[in-house]
């Protein structure tokens, strides 16, 4: 039984995937802030930051599950 996963190698991968999308939330932050402000106020930065927003959630929804 000892080459199961355990909660050690589930706490690991919950902190792999959390740096991911932690990552991907920061280079879409950047690519985000470097546009210009006509196209933040675009439809296409509105629902880039749409995006944006349901990763932070996703980023916050994830913290939150004590494994």
């Amino acid at each position: 039984m000892s080459n199961l996963p355990n909660t050690s190698h589930w706490r690991s991968l919950k902190s792999s995937a959390l740096k991911t999308l932690e990552e991907l939330q920061n280079e879409m932050q950047l690519y985000f802030d470097e546009r210009s402000e006509k196209w933040q106020e675009s439809e296409n930065g509105f629902d880039f930051e749409n995006i944006l927003d349901d990763l932070n959630s996703v980023i916050s929804e994830l913290e939150g599950i004590d494994i």
